[in-house]
């Protein structure tokens, strides 16, 4: 059976929080209300705004200074977000939202470049599975000798569509 969302809510805060979820999560909740819900305390329901199709960037850019890291890491790995917000979540204070950027493929390649310097482990694997991911950074990043060290970081840059086709010849030959 099919649960009727409301719309018309004067007081977010007296709905039960399921109830909030569900209306955050609607591509049917208009504007104002998803405003007042993105300042709700739950952080359930925030999540469920971060599902809504018809969530605005206005929203999504005031979302970006919550104090929740895992908000911030839902936001950079919303295949929606748009670039000038995904460039100010690649200065997060939190790594794991900056590596969330990373793989985000509306990232633009100058902070995929910069993102790759931090050398992480789970940052450059991020980096890798990012379809977008720019050719010459992935070869630059082979060019680090992480087969050496890290086999499946060797197998993502093997197996990611960017790679160029002499690094991946050189790379199997390797194994």
């Amino acid at each position: 059976m099919k649960r009727y969302i409301r719309t018309a809510i004067i007081d977010m805060k007296d709905e039960p929080a399921e109830t909030r979820r569900e209306i955050a999560a609607s591509p049917h909740t208009r504007e104002d209300e998803l405003l007042k819900l993105a300042m709700d305390g739950d952080p359930y329901v925030v999540a469920g705004l971060l599902r809504n199709p018809n969530l605005p960037v206005s929203i999504l850019e005031i979302l970006t200074d919550s104090r929740l890291a895992n908000i911030r890491y839902a936001i950079a790995g919303r295949e929606t977000t748009p670039p000038d917000i995904l460039e100010k979540l690649s200065r997060d204070e939190d790594w794991e939202v900056r590596v969330a950027v990373a793989g985000n493929p509306n990232t633009p390649e100058d902070i995929l470049n910069i993102l790759s310097q931090e050398g992480s482990t789970a940052m450059i694997y991020s980096l890798l599975m990012n379809p977008r991911v720019p050719s010459s950074l992935v070869a630059r990043v082979a060019g680090w000798k992480w087969c050496q060290y890290d086999p499946d970081i060797c197998d993502a840059i093997i197996n990611c569509p960017n790679t160029p086709a002499d690094v991946r010849e050189r790379l199997e030959a390797m194994e």
